[in-house]
């Protein structure tokens, strides 16, 4: 069974462990980093993601309840980063378009 410090624990290693994919992609190609929409959106999960960490805001309760919103589009991100799952994706979105 999850306590809450497994949780926490889990957030924050994810937390780090994206926070250091953006930083290899910011390294990688400094230059353009900055042209491509999905670096910036990236970007700034990371560093939403990151304040959200801060033991103020994470035990603020509400206002952390509604800012997990981008915990939530970060997973997704990832997910849809996966070439297999955001082929499973889409056809799971189309056949539900096409069936309605």
């Amino acid at each position: 069974m999850y306590t809450d410090q497994t949780t926490g624990s889990s957030e924050l290693g994810v937390t780090i462990a994206l926070d250091c994919e953006i930083i290899l992609r910011f390294v990688a190609d400094w230059r353009h980093f900055h042209k491509s929409k999905r670096n910036l959106v990236d970007l700034g999960l990371a560093i939403i993601t990151t304040v959200i960490q801060i033991p103020v805001i994470k035990h603020s309760g509400q206002p952390y309840a509604w800012l997990t919103v981008f915990q939530i589009i970060r997973i997704y991100r990832v997910v849809l980063a996966v070439e297999m799952t955001r082929t499973l994706i889409v056809r799971s979105t189309y056949h539900v378009d096409s069936t309605g």
